[in-house]
């Protein structure tokens, strides 16, 4: 299966994985909106964003992308979440200090 799998080049199974994976959220995300309601929805989205800020936090810890600020925090989530989604995935930094990031999500596979 590797030798079938190195034939792909690398920018088609970026596009794939990333398709699948924001498809799959995409859908689930509708799903518990439809089921729930938007009030309940609310709730429930945000405690899976919790657990998912969580383990950014491991996976920026392990590729030595740590910091102390909020700024070297919003530089690593763009990181993490850019080798997860691809490189498909844009941002920009509307606000970098010490206390305060905030990012803005400009392209999205």
């Amino acid at each position: 299966m590797d030798e079938a799998l190195e034939k792909v080049p690398a920018e088609t199974r970026w596009t794939i994985a990333t398709q699948a994976l924001t498809g799959a959220a995409t859908a689930a995300s509708k799903a518990l909106r439809d089921a729930l309601g938007q009030e309940r929805y609310n709730e429930v989205w945000g405690q899976i964003w919790a657990e998912q800020g969580k383990a950014s936090k491991e996976i920026a810890d392990a590729l030595s992308l740590d910091g102390d600020d909020a700024k070297s925090v919003g530089e690593a989530f763009q990181s993490v979440v850019i080798a997860a989604m691809g490189p498909e995935c844009k941002f920009e930094m509307l606000e970098a200090t010490p206390e305060r990031a905030a990012i803005r999500c400009t392209g999205c596979p």
